[in-house]
């Protein structure tokens, strides 16, 4: 079992909040706060990620704000693309 730094590569903010955890053929994810483990895989994508952090008690209020502002960042600028479709 290999845990640690990126397995493979990584895009989503949300990995700085997870380890990657090789297991034999399959790569999970366990969180730093907590170190509940989620399944991954290229096509889950990363929203059950994002929603593990939103649920996680360990997690403290500053790690929160964080990761809303990058996620509302993240928002804005779909926002401001499809304003300018107009």
């Amino acid at each position: 079992m290999e845990t640690g730094g990126a397995i493979g590569k990584t895009r989503s903010e949300v990995w700085s909040h997870f380890d990657q955890i090789q297991v034999g053929e399959k790569r999970n994810a366990m969180c730093k706060y907590c170190n509940y483990w989620l399944a991954t895989h290229p096509k889950l994508g990363t929203i059950h990620l994002w929603r593990h952090l939103d649920r996680c008690t360990k997690r403290k209020p500053a790690q929160i704000a964080v990761s809303v502002e990058v996620q509302i960042g993240s928002e804005k600028e779909t926002n401001d693309h499809a304003d300018n479709d107009n």
